[in-house]
C-alpha cells in the first residue's frame, strides 16, 4: 500500500502555461501517496524578472521535495535544475512534453 509512501513531502508545480490535467493529476497523485501538492502559477511572479530561474531553483530546493515546472522554454528547466539540489520535473517547454510522454507508456 503507497498510502503514506510520500508522507511529509512537498511537490511544487510551477504553471507559466496553464493546464487541467497536468495540474490535477500531479495534485491528485501527491494526494494519494500522502503528500502535498502546492500550485504556482507565475503569471504575476518575479521568477524570470527580479529573481533568475538559477536563484529560484536553489531557493526551492530548500522549500520543497521536488519541482514540476510548466514552462514556455528548455532554458527555463535548464536554469532551475542548474542550482537545485531536488529534481526537477519538466512538464512541459518548447520543445516537448515529457510528462505526457511517461503517461502514455502506460
Amino acid at each position: 500500500d503507497y498510502h503514506d509512501a510520500l508522507k511529509h513531502k512537498t511537490l511544487l508545480m510551477l504553471f507559466e502555461k496553464p493546464s487541467l490535467r497536468t495540474r490535477v493529476s500531479l495534485e491528485a497523485g501527491m494526494t494519494s501517496l500522502g503528500g502535498h501538492g502546492i500550485a504556482y502559477m507565475t503569471g504575476d511572479s518575479p521568477i524570470g524578472k527580479k529573481e533568475t530561474y538559477e536563484d529560484t531553483g536553489a531557493v526551492l530546493s530548500r522549500m520543497s521535495d521536488a519541482v514540476t515546472a510548466r514552462v514556455k522554454s528548455r532554458e527555463q528547466i535548464a536554469g532551475l535544475a542548474a542550482n537545485s539540489t531536488i529534481p526537477i520535473v519538466n512538464a512541459l517547454d518548447d520543445y516537448a512534453h515529457p510528462m505526457q510522454m511517461l503517461a502514455d507508456m502506460q
